[in-house]
């Protein structure tokens, strides 16, 4: 809960940063982040001789760095990314299929992947793979901060197409 109550100024915070300095320098610092904080983070939250506090500050770090952070760039950033002609096809499906498979096989795979070696190593290794993925999306996608939103092309098209209000015709 405490992690969520930060969550409120993390999120407007990173949109009012990704406003002044464009999207992809704050989603390549939260996906870096949760890389780098992903192994030392999980390691205080199974160790048992850590205070309790400290668990806690663990948690709430790596919640509001890996997941509330991305989160509050990733809807802005990806109705930027995309065209308005197919914005919302294109939208749903790179968030389902994402969600499909971080969310959905991502916890059996954990359960998997912690049963067989015993060990909470999974866990922190499919943090890291997937916030590399993320990294490499970052790092290799446009910048799209004040990109005309009426444009019907994608970001990493070339020429933007910009949609014109319908002209009257003048008929004689």
């Amino acid at each position: 809960m405490i992690s969520s109550i930060l969550g409120f100024m993390t999120i407007p915070f990173l949109g009012w940063l990704s406003d002044k300095i464009g999207r992809r320098i704050p989603y390549i610092i939260m996906n870096t982040s949760a890389i780098v904080l992903a192994w030392p983070m999980l390691s205080i939250i199974v160790d048992k001789s850590y205070a309790p506090s400290t668990i806690m500050v663990a948690l709430i770090v790596i919640h509001n760095c890996a997941v509330l952070g991305l989160f509050a760039l990733e809807n802005i950033t990806m109705a930027e990314m995309f065209g308005c002609k197919n914005r919302f096809t294109r939208m749903a499906i790179s968030k389902e299929i994402g969600g499909l498979i971080a969310s959905g096989f991502g916890p059996i795979l954990a359960g998997i992947f912690c049963t067989m070696t015993e060990s909470w190593y999974p866990i922190a290794i499919m943090i890291m793979a997937y916030s590399v993925i993320g990294l490499i999306s970052a790092l290799k996608m446009p910048e799209v901060k004040d990109r005309d939103l009426s444009a019907l092309e994608d970001a990493a098209e070339d020429q933007p197409r910009v949609v014109r209000a319908a002209q009257p015709s003048r008929s004689l």
